[in-house]
């Protein structure tokens, strides 16, 4: 079965997002969702993204990212079955490669899917509008003053 693994830590407007999956051309083995960066910020994860949408690849909270055409992502990875997302993830994890400071390193999502890209997978990408940061306690406080002050203009996302 097809499996789509969402971050909690965004809000988008994702409403195409299922037609935009299954109206590629050739049935995609994975996607992901990307936006148009606001500010200048490397705590994303970043996608290369090649002109005809495929995903060239990914950098994740790489501070050179914008400057080498990354895209800012949602968190938002779509698998064609879960055997292709699971045997992805355990090669990531056999390699014992993850990332972060030591005592707290943890395995992205990202690498599951630029393991896909390394092997020869065709991953796609799918661009999103409307993107509400909520990762940290900043982000929040600043979509819900917004909010308070009628100028967020994310009522479509509810």
């Amino acid at each position: 079965e097809e499996i789509l693994i969402l971050d909690s830590d965004n809000a988008y407007d994702g409403g195409n997002l299922l037609a935009a999956i299954h109206g590629i051309r050739s049935s995609p083995a994975a996607l992901i969702c990307h936006f148009r960066p606001f500010d200048d910020n490397p705590k994303w994860c970043f996608a290369v993204v090649n002109r005809d949408f495929t995903v060239h690849t990914l950098l994740e909270k790489d501070p050179s990212a914008l400057h080498r055409g990354g895209q800012p992502m949602v968190g938002t990875f779509y698998f064609d079955s879960v055997r292709t997302f699971r045997g992805a993830a355990e090669q990531v994890m056999s390699t014992g490669q993850a990332t972060g400071a030591e005592g707290a390193k943890e395995f992205y999502m990202s690498q599951a899917v630029q393991f896909l890209i390394d092997n020869g997978v065709t991953v796609y990408a799918h661009s999103v509008d409307n993107v509400i940061q909520l990762g940290t306690p900043e982000d929040v406080e600043s979509f819900l003053s917004s909010q308070v002050t009628g100028q967020g203009g994310h009522e479509n996302l509810y």
